[in-house]
């Protein structure tokens, strides 16, 4: 997702969207992104759409490095035993 413009017509491309649960987090090149608070896990895509207006153009800083979250994938949540 680069743009907040597409969100409402997004799941008419996309149903998956609609029926699982989701993951949002910066497409970029950030290293322990989830250590550093950038991953929500579970969303429905109104929690979803929540965390992009929240993150989107957000400055952030890591590691001495500063930028704007611009770019971001939201993926279907997967499961993963523990073996």
């Amino acid at each position: 997702v680069k743009s907040l413009d597409a969100l409402d017509t997004l799941p008419a491309h996309e149903p998956w969207l609609l029926s699982h649960k989701l993951v949002v987090k910066p497409d970029m090149l950030i290293k322990r992104r989830g250590k550093n608070g950038l991953v929500r896990l579970g969303l429905d895509w109104e929690g979803a759409k929540q965390v992009l207006h929240e993150w989107m153009g957000k400055e952030i800083e890591l590691e001495g490095v500063r930028g704007k979250l611009d770019t971001f994938i939201v993926e279907p949540m997967s499961s993963f035993s523990a073996e």
